[in-house]
């Protein structure tokens, strides 16, 4: 898709939204990143834009307290070792499974793999995106 006047607004638009839904997650995850919200209401003293916002948000570490508010269910699946290590354990599972019972135990009869949690495109939930939205839609979500 073509970045445009209506993908920045959409983006401004998803900020906005989840900054009113986790305020002090935003506000933390950005101090981290030598930001402020605040910031964005004078651009050019601040050197602080939307972008700049959308880049800390989007791309926050996976233990950042904005990941923790948005998926606070299921945010620790986004630490890469957790995964790596529950791979192990149903490995490790698995091959108890067929040593322990040389009498020839079948793949039904193996233990369940431990649950993840994922997406139904195959993600990890939690993931931060942004939208488009009219210059309308805008102006209304900042109250202009």
């Amino acid at each position: 898709m073509e970045e445009g006047v209506g993908s920045c607004l959409g983006e401004i638009q998803a900020l906005t939204e989840i900054y009113e839904e986790h305020p002090t997650a935003v506000e933390a995850t950005l101090l981290a990143a030598g930001l402020r919200w605040r910031d964005l209401e004078d651009p050019v003293s601040t050197g602080t834009d939307w972008g700049d916002v959308a880049a800390v948000l989007e791309h926050a570490p996976w233990d950042a307290p904005i990941r923790r508010a948005v998926n606070p269910k299921d945010w620790p699946w986004n630490d890469p070792a957790r995964d790596l290590l529950a791979g192990i354990v149903d490995e490790l599972r698995t091959l108890q499974a067929l040593i322990g019972n040389l009498s020839g135990a079948k793949p039904h009869q193996f233990p369940e793999p431990i649950k993840r949690p994922v997406t139904a495109g195959g993600e990890h939930a939690g993931a931060i995106e942004t939208g488009e939205a009219t210059l309308e839609e805008i102006d209304r979500i900042l109250g202009w």
